[in-house]
């Protein structure tokens, strides 16, 4: 059965023009609220550090953060995989993770359903949506890079 599914579920590949991955955020949307995520807690560590005495290491705590922040960033990039003749156990397996990681239908089609994460919107990116796609026999998953390599690890 591991083999079986191994012919049939696609590597995971990387849908956009490879310059959309080198440009750090997929859009504006996505880098104002990085940015204004960062002057929050910009303020609230100054202010931290100035009650503790110490305000001289806010240089070291804000590049930490800008490293760790890059990679989320990063893993909200585009990725896509497709499951050909899928089973029943595998679009449901799909489902039951994206339902794990808190996303929720968006919207339905027959033939395409956007799952986006259960957060305010000022918190939440379209980047990070979930669209699954039904055709001709083939489902194509494809979202944040992220949950869709753990997605394809899953099915497989």
């Amino acid at each position: 059965m591991k083999r079986n599914a191994s012919d049939r579920i696609s590597a995971v590949v990387l849908p956009d023009p490879v310059w959309r991955y080198l440009i750090l955020f997929q859009s504006w949307t996505q880098f104002f609220s990085c940015v204004a995520l960062l002057a929050i807690v910009a303020a609230i560590t100054v202010f931290l550090l100035w009650l503790a005495g110490d305000v001289h290491m806010f240089t070291d705590l804000m590049g930490a953060a800008l490293l760790g922040g890059v990679w989320s960033v990063m893993d909200a990039t585009k990725a896509q995989f497709s499951i050909r003749a899928p089973t029943t156990l595998e679009k449901a397996q799909c489902e039951n993770m994206l339902d794990e990681w808190h996303y929720v239908q968006r919207s339905f089609t027959t033939q395409e359903r956007r799952f986006g994460q259960n957060l305010p919107r000022f918190l939440r990116w379209s980047d990070s949506d979930v669209t699954i796609v039904e055709r001709d026999g083939t489902v194509i998953c494809t979202g944040p890079q992220m949950l869709i390599r753990k997605m394809r690890k899953l099915v497989l």
